[in-house]
This record gives C-alpha cells, structure tokens and sequence, in this order.
C-alpha cells in the first residue's frame, strides 16, 4: 500500500485495493464457505443495486444541467432523490 501511495495519489490506491478485495475475497468465501450461492450474491447483492445507481445516475444526469434556474435544480435534485428512495424502498420490499 505504502508503494502504491508513493507511485499514485491515495484514492487511486484506495480504490485499487478495495476493487481487489470485491474481487479476490468473495472467491475464498464461495468456494470454501457458502457453496452455490456465489451467483445469487452477485445477481442480488451486487447487480441490483449498480442497476438501480447506473439508472438513478443517468435520469440525474439526464433531468439535471447547470443552465437551470436554482429552482428548479433543487426541485430536479429533491425529484432524484425521491425516486431513489422509492426504487430502495421497492426494491427492499422484493427481498423481504
């Protein structure tokens, strides 16, 4: 970690390490501990919620632009965040 801080500014090492973790560790755990639920904790854990921030981000990005009045950017943001509760909130309810 030392050597990748003095190479690369710390949120890059950070981001690295951390992305090696989400990739290196579930492959032990699956393998030795929870066998056959590898593909249900990608599809549930991990694919669900990076579909609903990918489409929380690109209806953002999409509905929000810097040419708005203040207004309606703050009536854009408190929209965005409201639909991304309501998609945790429905999508939460699935789970249970």
């Amino acid at each position: 970690m030392l050597l990748l801080t003095s190479r690369y500014q710390a949120a890059s090492a950070w981001l690295l390490i951390l992305t090696l973790h989400l990739i290196i560790t579930p492959q032990i755990m699956f393998r030795r501990l929870l066998k056959g639920e590898k593909w249900r904790w990608y599809r549930d854990d991990i694919g669900r919620p990076l579909i609903a921030a990918l489409g929380i981000s690109v209806v953002s990005k999409l509905l929000l632009s810097d040419q708005l009045p203040v207004q309606w950017l703050v009536a854009g943001i408190a929209l965005v965040l409201g639909g991304g509760m309501a998609i945790r909130c429905i999508s939460s309810a699935a789970d249970s």
